[in-house]
């Protein structure tokens, strides 16, 4: 397991968004969809001759509703790598066409998420910008169908290498604790959860940077890390800190704030002023 300390700085656009194109989905959804921008090019040239031969991909997949501070956070967080630089060479954020838990997302709603994304995107990349951060100008927005992570990092790198021609992939997926510990839950693989781990870590070498949270105590990471599910994988996951204000937020919390109108922890958790004109325009979550 690599283990490693990182502020990842919160920040977020003041400024109005620019007017942009609606989203439209295609019938039927095939099992990977970019749907932001077109120009998405993570294996283009200008990596093929690096000293690694790989690119590494930093992939969000959440249900995103709405995209907030915590989401913003894991993206930084893994944008940084946890250790002040830059080593990845595109961002993913993703959009799940069902959940493990929830089921599937009606399109109306998915349409709508999708917005909010493309917000935080936009944020995303020009943050990446004024860092220097290499990889700017590479953070797309996509849906995947599967409501498994082992199910998603297939799609997304069937889609990569039908697309584009280059150096080796590896996906990593950025996770806050809860949802990493239900990546290992069995109950969410059957009788095969062996199976689907080495498809994950082995056969698709992807891998994780996980969040720490602020109420999870050294010993009980090292109790799951150590767990007979997990043991055989730890190398392959990336402990990391994340900004204070970022540690306990989450969404349940943030659509509690905008139906009772907390305008202050709306404006705190909600950092991407696109994602607030986004709820504002299509008046969400005030039931």
């Amino acid at each position: 397991m690599s283990t490693s300390t990182a502020s990842a700085s919160v920040t977020g656009s003041a400024a109005p968004t620019r007017a942009l194109a609606p989203i439209a989905l295609p019938s039927p959804l095939p099992r990977f969809f970019l749907v932001y921008p077109t120009t998405w090019r993570p294996l283009s040239t200008e990596y093929t001759h690096q000293s690694s031969p790989t690119v590494r991909i930093n992939v969000l997949d959440s249900s995103f509703n709405p995209p907030h501070v915590a989401h913003y956070s894991l993206a930084r967080l893994a944008a940084f790598d946890c250790n002040g630089t830059s080593p990845f060479d595109a961002r993913l954020l993703v959009l799940g066409s069902s959940n493990a838990d929830k089921g599937s997302t009606g399109q109306d709603e998915m349409n709508t998420r999708l917005e909010m994304m493309r917000c935080m995107a936009i944020e995303l990349d020009q943050d990446l910008a004024k860092g220097g951060g290499r990889g700017h100008g590479q953070v797309g927005v996509a849906v995947v169908e599967g409501a498994r992570f082992v199910d998603k990092s297939k799609h997304v790198r069937e889609w990569i290498k039908e697309h584009h021609q280059g150096p080796e992939v590896e996906l990593v997926f950025a996770l806050g604790w809860d949802t990493v510990i239900r990546f290992f839950n069995p109950k969410y693989y059957g009788t095969e959860f062996e199976s689907f781990m080495t498809s994950f870590f082995d056969i698709d070498r992807s891998s994780i940077v996980c969040a720490r949270r602020g109420d999870v105590s050294p010993i009980e990471e090292e109790e799951f890390l150590s767990s007979p599910n997990v043991h055989k994988y730890r190398e392959r996951i990336t402990m990391c800190d994340v900004d204070d204000q970022a540690l306990n937020v989450s969404s349940t919390d943030v659509r509690k704030a905008l139906k009772e109108g907390r305008r202050g922890d709306v404006d705190k958790w909600i950092n991407v002023q696109g994602v607030r004109e986004v709820i504002k325009k299509e008046r969400l979550y005030e039931q």
